[in-house]
């Protein structure tokens, strides 16, 4: 992949790996983290910039505009994963209606 890749979820199990492998490719990689991750990410070798949100699902469009400023791909794997209780939770339309914010956002920039 060339250009900027938006990562959302680096932190958790899935994303973990997506960023590990995109670093292995050599990948520009822009992350969005829950506050207080940033410093995990902050001096990994392709990691070019790491914005935080308390609730990335609860970001406007506007916000997310400015996130996906000068990205080419978007890879989002964050969502709400409480173990024995998501399946069933409230909160995934909560991811729902984040994540469309985010893809509304990704294809006005």
């Amino acid at each position: 992949m060339s250009g900027t890749i938006l990562l959302t979820g680096a932190a958790g199990f899935v994303g973990r790996q997506v960023l590990k492998e995109l670093l292995v490719q050599s990948c520009s990689v822009k992350l969005v983290v829950r506050e207080g991750q940033e410093r995990d990410f902050q001096k990994i070798d392709g990691v070019v910039e790491v914005v935080s949100s308390v609730d990335m699902f609860a970001e406007s469009v506007e916000w997310w505009e400015r996130v996906c400023k000068g990205i080419d791909t978007i890879i989002h794997v964050a969502w709400y994963a409480e173990p024995g209780v998501y399946l069933q939770s409230p909160r995934n339309l909560e991811c729902l209606t984040g994540s469309l914010a985010m893809a509304t956002a990704g294809a006005n920039v």
